[in-house]
């Protein structure tokens, strides 16, 4: 039954496709359409996973599925840079970069200026933004409210360092603040230097470690020369990493805080079904899957004691947010 569904797929967006030529101007009634086909086409493709017990199969079938729709669909930049990956791994700093953006790059008068913003307003897409905006306000909020001359703070796996940069501007506060940017991509942290050296006030100063997360989690003598850290986050990160792995992060960074010290991770929500399913089926995009209760528990299963654990979400229920407070 997929195979009837692509078809009448790819007939649709050929007229679609078609019919874009002749436009001038952008077509709402096309962006529509658009997003009709390509949801369509991906809960079959939903539900076809759900039938299947054969991953292999699957796999198999979402790459003859990109192959055959790319010839539109990598017309779009966006989405053809999101499945390429140029620098080896998904959501790089400059694909977050054209996310916090939220604005089409490819041509208008084809299908792909189209798959560009089919992509951008994906509910991925909407909550990466989102969680960019409240883990400024966090910042903001926490270096607000602390009585601590100096703040150090570390930023784990902090590509482009978006919400930092947007936090800068409008930094009130007395006391000094220290950052510590950690990447392994050369590139990420070089472009995260050139735009926040060039903006930072004087009471703020920045380091950039390039490190594997990897060492982090084998090395003790790696992690400990970061030195004490009042607050450390990372976004995006823990939704790439198996339980094991994920349950000595915690362990590894969760040493790092002092009293009252916090550690703020985010994770994308298993139970909304939809969110993952685009950025898989175009873009070859895989997350491990967990709700709340299951990412809590690797929090209380990781070996780390005495703490408060405050979780929330933002409101559409995409992304959770777990804030560790060491007590």
């Amino acid at each position: 039954f997929f195979l009837k569904d692509i078809l009448n797929y790819v007939n649709e967006i050929i007229k679609l496709s078609g019919s874009l030529l002749k436009e001038k101007e952008f077509s709402e009634e096309a962006e529509k359409r658009l997003e009709q086909l390509n949801n369509q086409i991906l809960l079959k493709g939903y539900c076809l996973d759900e039938l299947l017990s054969n991953k292999t199969i699957m796999q198999n079938i979402k790459e003859h599925f990109r192959h055959l729709v790319g010839v539109w669909s990598y017309k779009s930049v966006i989405v053809k840079r999101a499945y390429e990956k140029p620098r080896g791994y998904p959501g790089d700093y400059r694909m977050l970069e054209i996310v916090y953006d939220g604005k089409p790059i490819s041509k208008t008068n084809n299908i792909g200026f189209y798959f560009d913003n089919y992509f951008l307003k994906s509910p991925y897409a909407v909550a990466v933004r989102i969680r960019k905006d409240r883990l400024r306000e966090i910042l903001q909020q926490y270096i607000s409210d602390s009585q601590i001359n100096k703040i150090n703070i570390l930023d784990i796996a902090c590509g482009s360092c978006r919400e930092i940069k947007e936090l800068l501007p409008n930094l009130k506060t007395n006391s000094s603040i220290a950052f510590s940017c950690l990447d392994w991509d050369e590139e990420a942290l070089k472009f995260s230097q050139d735009v926040l050296l060039s903006i930072k006030p004087k009471n703020v100063e920045f380091k950039f470690i390039k490190e594997d997360v990897m060492n982090i989690i084998k090395d003790e003598n790696i992690v400990q020369s970061f030195g004490v850290q009042n607050l450390i986050y990372s976004i995006g990160l823990i939704d790439y990493m198996p339980d094991r792995i994920l349950k000595r992060l915690i362990c590894a960074l969760y040493k790092l805080l002092p009293k009252s010290g916090k550690l703020i991770l985010t994770h994308k929500n298993r139970e909304k079904t939809f969110p993952p399913i685009p950025p898989d089926w175009f873009c070859d995009w895989k997350f491990v899957s967990r709700n709340k209760d299951e990412v809590l528990k690797l929090f209380y299963d990781s070996g780390i004691s005495g703490f408060t654990l405050v979780s929330d979400s933002d409101d559409f229920g995409y992304i959770h947010y777990f804030t560790i407070t060491k007590v």
